[in-house]
């Protein structure tokens, strides 16, 4: 999963006002969503259940 998904991701549930079944929301500080971010880089075949990120996301775009 690239950013680039994620900020798509962290779109589609503010125009929803709600999360799917599939996805859970949390919200981070700057250092723990950077964190985040290196392990998906360092996982690129890894494909999760649930996608994390934080409000830092929405602001990126």
């Amino acid at each position: 999963m690239q950013i680039e998904d994620l900020i798509e991701l962290a779109k589609r549930v503010q125009a929803q006002q709600a999360e799917a079944q599939t996805v859970e929301v949390k919200a981070a500080h700057r250092a723990l969503a950077r964190k985040l971010q290196i392990s998906l880089a360092l996982e690129p075949y890894t494909t999760p259940t649930s996608a994390i990120f934080s409000r830092w996301l929405s602001k990126a775009s």
